[in-house]
């Protein structure tokens, strides 16, 4: 058997020997049999391959090849003149040896195939110990063609500068071949027909490109890169252009000549001489490296105020570069319009500054970057330019401050304008130029309260501002152009005119307070000048202590000097009195008073005021003082005036000065003081505006107007709450509220005296439209409707027409649910009538009567008319279950002479003799529904004028209840019988005393009193005594119970019958004394002292 297997196998060998070595072959990578091709001799070797650590020396190269599928091959003889192809992946060992071409020897990669030069450098004495690299040069000058998916690799470090250098004299890529250069030296490269190539690195010559490729350049230098557009038999099949230049670099990289120290561009780009037979486009004397921009953008504000400055108006230019290495860079910005790029002069840096006073609007940018020759343009970058927030005004200091002149008028100068939250920046603008200040005012005219310069917010000046650059605006919402607003100031204190010294002139040897109003000593002031609120120092007196010990005061200007009694007979100047007064607005002055001492005797008594009420504005002269003065049992003559008659009082309750000047010079001069309440004063009237009559107007277009009757002060329209409150005051700048038809607008004004005036607010219907909806003709030419509330709470809407007529109607109410309403018609011709009618409800009337009280009828003041014709009406409603029910009726002009008058339903009228005036009108009884006239029906006698019974005889007169005894006399001093008393009381008590037929003037009111147990009727033309009329007038009274005991010196001489009566007219006010505790019951009482009496008991009731 084994002779048998042993046969059989040297068979097979014979026969595979006779087969050619390529049969055998399975593949390029297949090694290859090396039988015959092998040596263990190197020196007779032409090849050698390397596996695996072990070598094979081979004497055929291209065998060496077959072999050297994944090893390294190395040559070690010149290769043979023959195209040797490389089939698998090989390493190819060049030694450091130089490898001559022929004409047939070449070496085809079909494999992949890395080119190695592993000569180690060889050290030669450069002269000492020093020693020199010497460079082995491998010169690979044979043709190397890569192909059929073969690749070349050269590696890196074998470039002219290491110590060992690579050179190849001529690689063409073809049919997809490929390489990867990332060194070496190449005389010519060729890539055509699909190859590919990926260079790095290295030196070549010439880089030749024809048909299709694909190349990736990322480094290496190039003396020539030429790009074909012919083939060898003169067909075009490109056009060069630059775009296929850059289109061999990858992303990042670009062409830069070092020679010229710049990046290039398509100027670069030359074309070959036209006797080239195959013609195309080069590049010369290039290096490919990565750009030294890969980006540039610009950053900045997208939107930016005018006029600013800084980080905030700069734009920068952002550049990426492949590496962290420094270079140089140069920059032009241009602004772009229309697509269009026009430089900017001088922006060559990487910031660009917008200048200060560029315009508003957009503008687009962009901006070049250039390093040596290499040139990136970012992408557009837009700007807008909106205009400048201004903030508050600057002020020139000097222009905030002022001396009180009485006035608000100001120099109030701005020279710029904070335009940053946070007030660094001020912006310069000039006035007339680029803004105009429309308005500004002091916010009052007084001085500040905090004398200190430094304090400026206690005070304001109020500005409007209009900007006439549109650079700039007050707002970032919209571009406002108006502003208002206040800005601190100061007002200093004056210096008060020269003050003339007073005098008051005391009684010697008589214990008595004196006084003077020092207000009548102020400097008078020019208009509008006023001290403000006044503070009365201490008064300094200088008098001996037989005159003054103590108790000098001032309440409210009047100074109060207690003397007392001496021996001393001296007279004229004996003394002053000196006093510092501070005001509001003017610096510190002192007044002095000059006291005066004369013999002689000082009555007593004090000054009757017809009112003690009055509204601002009114002079102190419009209350009539009247009075008695005494000395003991005899009435001085004389006249009573005030101080300073025609001084205006300020708001509040004052303390004012009169005098008595005796008629006799026997008698001092006699001052006094009386309090006066002065309520504030409410503007009358509405403000003026133009008529709306079509839509699209806003309240500015109305034309809001202060009435020209006004004090000084602000109006603007205003909004209310849902009560019709007012609760905010518009500024100017909120006119821009669209009117609307038929809506009536709120409106107030606010006076710059807030002191002494009310605020006054009212509503305006703009625009009157039909229900229609249609403007033509629906609107009522001419016509005006303004609506006023009151500081009372009432609200006043005045109709007025073109002819000038005008209905004004006051409605109002009361908490308790009363209601009334006051119209007031003016014709044309200024004609005017007046009509009220009220509704007093269940509980204003309960309450009144439970607390002793009148109730208030509520409507508008009445005016009381002199004609009787032509006064007001005014109905009245008190509630059918109530009894008699005393209410009061509202009237302006109320004297003692106003009295009401019933109209009964038949039209005649009844004179209401018991009504009484009171401080705000004239009270009555009434009950049910009752129509009441309010006249002025005042008697004047000759003999009352100046008279101590001028009020209280014009009470009585005018009622009705007293005539005159002839000759427009009253007769004062004559005395009244007891038939005149009867008579008063019986017309007092409604009835006709008109005597009949045979009758004596006395016999109806005597009777009456008969009947009705006030007089038993006896000697009704005996005077009547003082005691008597008392006790009639109680009689009449109902004889009220009475209690306590007549203090008077002569009360003992009081009649029994009289007693109670003279008691109860004295406890009550009816019957005083006449001087030194007497009460003179058994005088006779004369006509004054009767009317005064019964006055005084119709007045208490």
């Amino acid at each position: 058997m084994k002779k048998r297997l042993l046969s059989l196998a040297l068979c097979l060998a014979l026969c595979l020997g006779l087969l050619p070595v390529g049969v055998l072959a399975t593949g390029g990578d297949t090694e290859m049999s090396t039988s015959g091709n092998t040596t263990d001799d190197a020196t007779n070797a032409v090849a050698s391959v390397t596996k695996d650590s072990n070598t094979t020396y081979y004497t055929d190269v291209q065998t060496a090849l077959d072999n050297a599928s994944n090893g390294t091959v190395r040559f070690l003889k010149s290769l043979p003149n023959q195209a040797l192809t490389v089939p698998g992946n090989v390493t190819i060992d060049l030694g450091n040896r130089s490898y001559s071409a022929d004409v047939e020897r070449k070496l085809i990669l079909n494999g992949a195939v890395t080119f190695l030069s592993k000569g180690s450098p060889m050290y030669s004495p450069a002269g000492g110990d020093s020693e020199t690299v010497s460079y082995h040069d491998t010169d690979f000058s044979i043709p190397v063609t890569v192909a059929n998916n073969g690749k070349m690799i050269v590696p890196k470090n074998y470039d002219s500068d290491t110590p060992n250098r690579l050179s190849f004299s001529s690689v063409t890529v073809e049919n997809s071949g490929d390489t990867q250069l990332d060194g070496g030296s190449y005389s010519n490269i060729t890539i055509s027909d699909g190859g590919k190539a990926s260079i790095s690195g290295g030196r070549v010559s010439s880089l030749e490109i024809l048909g299709t490729y694909d190349i990736k350049l990322t480094g290496g230098s190039y003396n020539s890169i030429r790009i074909l557009e012919t083939t060898y038999g003169g067909e075009t099949f490109r056009t060069v252009t630059y775009e296929q230049f850059k289109a061999l670099l990858e992303d990042g990289y670009g062409f830069y000549q070092k020679e010229h120290n710049r990046w290039v561009d398509a100027g670069a780009m030359q074309s070959d001489p036209s006797y080239f037979s195959i013609r195309g486009k080069h590049l010369s004397d290039i290096t490919v490296a990565p750009l030294p921009i890969t980006c540039v953008s610009i950053t900045g504000q997208a939107s930016i105020e005018y006029a600013e400055t800084g980080d905030k108006a700069t734009l920068t230019a952002e550049i990426q570069t492949p590496s962290m290495e420094s270079n140089k860079f140069a920059f032009q910005w241009y602004q772009v319009k229309d697509g269009i790029k026009a430089p900017i002069s001088d922006a060559t840096e990487n910031t660009y500054v917008i200048p200060a006073n560029q315009a508003l609007g957009s503008y687009t940018y962009q901006v070049e970057v250039n390093s040596d020759g290499y040139v990136v343009e970012s992408a557009p970058y837009t700007v807008t330019i909106t205009p400048r927030v201004l903030l508050a005004p600057v002020a020139d200091e000097a222009s905030r401050t002022k001396v009180y002149d009485g006035t608000t008028d100001t120099a109030f100068t701005i020279t710029g304008f904070y335009g940053d939250n946070n007030y660094p920046t001020i912006f310069p603008l000039t006035e007339g130029i680029d803004f105009v200040l429309t308005k500004a005012y002091y916010e009052r005219p007084d001085v500040s309260k905090n004398q200190s310069p430094d304090i400026t917010s206690e005070l304001s000046i109020m500005y409007t501002v209009e900007l006439k650059n549109t650079n700039y605006s007050f707002s970032s919402q919209e571009h406002s152009m108006v502003d208002s607003g206040s800005y601190g100031a100061f007002i200093s204190k004056a210096t008060v005119p020269k003050a003339t010294e007073g005098t008051l002139t005391i009684a010697n040897n008589r214990k008595s307070t004196y006084t003077i109003d020092l207000k009548a000593l102020l400097p008078t002031l020019e208009a509008p000048k006023r001290y403000g609120t006044i503070s009365w120092g201490t008064p300094e007196v200088s008098l001996n202590n037989a005159y003054y010990i103590s108790g000098a005061k001032i309440n409210d200007g009047v100074l109060s000097l207690p003397i007392q009694a001496n021996k001393v007979e001296a007279t004229g100047k004996i003394g002053t009195v000196k006093v510092i007064v501070t005001t509001r607005n003017y610096n510190d002055f002192t007044l002095t008073v000059n006291i005066n001492a004369e013999n002689k005797i000082t009555p007593t008594g004090e000054a009757t005021l017809s009112k003690t009420k009055l509204i601002y504005g009114e002079a102190l002269n419009t209350i009539r003082l009247s009075g008695v003065m005494m000395d003991g049992d005899t009435e001085v003559k004389g006249t009573f005036s005030w101080q300073s008659p025609n001084e205006i009082l300020n708001a509040g309750q004052r303390e004012v000065g009169w005098k008595f000047v005796p008629a006799d010079n026997r008698y001092m001069e006699v001052s006094g003081s009386a309090k006066i309440d002065v309520a504030k004063a409410t503007p009358t009237g509405a403000p003026g505006y133009t008529a709306i009559t079509e839509s699209g107007k806003t309240l500015a277009d109305a034309g809001l107007s202060v009435n020209a009757n006004w004090p000084t002060g602000k109006l603007a329209w205003t909004e209310v709450d849902s009560e019709g409150d007012v609760y905010q005051m518009y500024e100017e700048q909120y006119g821009d509220v669209e009117v609307t038809a038929n809506t009536a607008y709120p409106w107030m004004f606010v006076p710059q005296d807030k002191d002494n005036y009310e605020v006054l607010t009212g509503t305006i219907t703009l625009w009157h439209k039909s229900s229609s909806g249609s403007s033509s003709g629906s609107v009522t030419p001419g016509t005006k409707t303004d609506t006023v509330k009151n500081p009372d709470g009432s609200t006043t809407k005045t109709e007025t027409k073109a002819d000038g007529s005008k209905t004004e109607t006051t409605t109002a109410s009361s908490a308790g649910g009363s209601t009334g309403t006051t119209v007031t018609k003016t014709d044309a011709k200024g004609n005017t009538t007046t009509e009220a009618s009220a509704k007093l409800s269940d509980r204003d009337v309960k309450e009144a009567q439970e607390k002793g009280k009148a109730v208030t009828v509520p409507v508008k003041e009445i005016e009381a008319a002199k004609d009787a014709n032509a006064a007001a009406k005014i109905k009245i409603d008190v509630p059918n279950n109530a009894d008699k029910t005393t209410v009061e009726i509202p009237v302006e002009n109320v004297t003692s002479g106003t009295v009401a008058v019933i109209v009964h339903e038949d039209g005649t009228e009844e004179l209401v003799k018991d009504s009484k005036p009171t401080e705000h009108g004239v009270q009555l009884e009434l009950s049910g529904s009752t129509t009441v006239k309010i006249i002025d029906n005042s008697k004047t006698f000759d003999d009352t004028k100046g008279h101590w019974s001028r009020d209280e005889v014009n009470f009585v007169a005018a009622r009705e209840l007293f005539n005159g005894v002839g000759g427009n006399q009253f007769g004062v001093s004559q005395p009244m019988t007891r038939g005149m008393v009867n008579t008063v009381l019986a017309r007092l008590a409604g009835v006709d005393t008109t005597p009949g037929q045979g009758q004596a003037w006395y016999e109806v009111g005597t009777d009456w009193a008969k009947k009705n147990g006030i007089s038993d009727g006896t000697d009704p033309t005996a005077p009547v005594t003082r005691e008597q009329l008392a006790t009639l007038l109680y009689r009449y009274a109902g004889s009220p119970s009475v209690s306590g005991t007549l203090h008077a010196a002569d009360a003992a001489s009081v009649s029994d019958y009289a007693e109670d009566a003279l008691l109860w007219a004295n406890q009550n006010g009816i019957v005083n004394g006449v001087g030194s505790n007497t009460i003179a019951p058994k005088d006779n009482a004369q006509r004054a002292q009767v009317a005064a009496m019964l006055a005084r008991y119709l007045q208490n009731q």
